[in-house]
């Protein structure tokens, strides 16, 4: 699969809700202030190639420009959004980064585990872990962009230098769209389930009743 597949598709995806009426749901989730730049960001960094090298013990921490960018403006919303609950953010972002870290050194030290966890299995179980928490879709990306940052030094740091760690290329944000697009669609499908779960023994109460 070419890197950056996913998050193109996301982006289209993205792109036709808010041409069909969508764009209100997704400002009252996540502000579009913030999203579409973030959008121009990710694929400006990649046609640009900004990035940035750090060395990190025995290996290379690379880093694009366009996270960078992103991140300050992560840093810039938290001002004008108290509702945003920081600490709890850091703390869900760093579970998820130790359980990335550690699907991800199975996948490095594993032939096996390496060809058959793709990208969209972990996308899945990140999705499936977060909708557990029934947070917001802001927090949500929040938890996924910090999350998967921290998994790169964590799992260089794992790895002891034979790793070489990458954040913010296409591959890294094919994940994070994915995860995403995946916790967003889980909430809708539990909320769903819940309502009809209500409805139904609502229902059935009004029946015994009667």
């Amino acid at each position: 699969m070419i890197e950056g597949y996913w998050t193109a598709l996301c982006c289209i995806m993205l792109f036709i809700m808010l041409a069909t009426g969508w764009s209100s749901w997704i400002n009252k989730h996540i502000k579009l202030t913030l999203l579409i730049p973030m959008v121009i960001m990710i694929w400006l960094g990649h046609m640009q190639q900004w990035k940035l090298e750090f060395l990190l013990g025995q290996g290379t921490l690379v880093v694009s420009g366009s996270f960078l960018l992103i991140a300050l403006l992560q840093f810039a919303a938290l001002f004008r959004n108290a509702a945003l609950q920081i600490r709890m953010v850091a703390l869900y972002a760093a579970v998820l980064a130790m359980s990335l870290t550690l699907i991800r050194a199975l996948m490095v030290i594993s032939p096996w585990a390496g060809a058959n966890i793709s990208i969209i299995g972990i996308s899945i179980f990140s999705g499936l872990l977060l909708v557990l928490l029934q947070l917001q879709p802001a927090e949500y990306a929040a938890i996924i962009y910090w999350g998967a940052a921290i998994t790169e030094p964590m799992l260089m740091w794992q790895q002891r230098g034979e790793y070489s760690g990458v954040i913010g290329n296409m591959l890294w944000w094919d994940y994070v769209s994915l995860a995403m697009f995946f916790s967003i669609l889980f909430k809708l499908l539990f909320s769903f389930m819940i309502k009809i779960t209500m409805n139904f023994v609502h229902s059935l109460g009004k029946r015994m009743k009667s």
